[in-house]
């Protein structure tokens, strides 16, 4: 009985300790990208961004409007009055700002150092097909996806993609549904995805993004040792 007993404590001490091993892998984890994409923020700020690879879309006028129509007019009429109540030096400033453009922001990556381009995913039928690009020392295998009837297309051009060892996969698709469920997509890109934030959202090892707001630009920043993150961009 004593014996059994004894077996049964080391089994449960056992068990606490995987547990706790596992809970400590996902907390370092966690923690390293967390710092991994502070040290992103840090470099793109001081402007050393040497190694970096930066993918670049603009913000989308057509989604501005249906996550204007989810809100709702109460709320409009309210981000109304914090704009009227804002002061009018600020109101000038940004009047006489220049518009921001998404050439000016793939020249201001490169002149950090950092290997920029830009997808239209204004029209995602120039990806159906699956296309890789070379920047820097990084190929891009990109391909879109407008219907769920697309899915084994999209299977196809990811396998292509691993084939030809590709070194990151983003999708370009209306909503992230189309593409879940799918291995081997780093990024993809919702085009319609209301309830999805520009700054992104990781799922099963794809990190979703959407457009953020007109006139500003999205971009997805690869660090030299492969750590992705994305941010919006609303002025130089």
């Amino acid at each position: 009985m004593a014996s059994t007993r004894r077996e049964k404590i080391a089994l449960c001490i056992f068990a606490l300790l995987i547990l706790g091993s596992l809970g400590g892998l996902l907390w370092y984890l966690v923690a390293g990208h967390s710092w991994n994409v502070a040290a992103t923020n840090i470099d793109d700020t001081f402007g050393s961004m040497a190694g970096y690879n930066v993918v670049l879309y603009e913000g989308s006028e057509e989604l501005d409007e249906k996550r204007h129509l989810k809100t709702g007019p109460d709320m409009l009429e309210k981000e109304s009055v914090i704009e009227d109540e804002r002061p009018a030096a600020a109101s000038a400033a940004k009047a006489s700002a220049l518009p921001l453009t998404i050439e000016s922001v793939e020249e201001s990556y490169e002149e950090k150092g950092a290997s920029a381009f830009v997808l239209d995913i204004e029209d995602p039928l120039l990806y159906q097909e699956g296309t890789i690009l070379r920047r820097g020392d990084k190929r891009f295998g990109v391909v879109s996806v407008e219907t769920i009837a697309d899915r084994p297309d999209l299977r196809e051009a990811v396998k292509e993609f691993e084939a030809a060892a590709v070194d990151m996969v983003i999708a370009i698709a209306p909503r992230k549904g189309l593409v879940k469920g799918v291995d081997g997509i780093d990024v993809a890109i919702c085009t319609e995805e209301l309830d999805l934030l520009a700054m992104g959202k990781t799922i099963d090892a794809t990190l979703y993004v959407a457009p953020p707001e007109h006139g500003s630009v999205g971009a997805i920043l690869v660090s030299p040792s492969n750590v992705v993150s994305a941010k919006v961009i609303t002025e130089l």
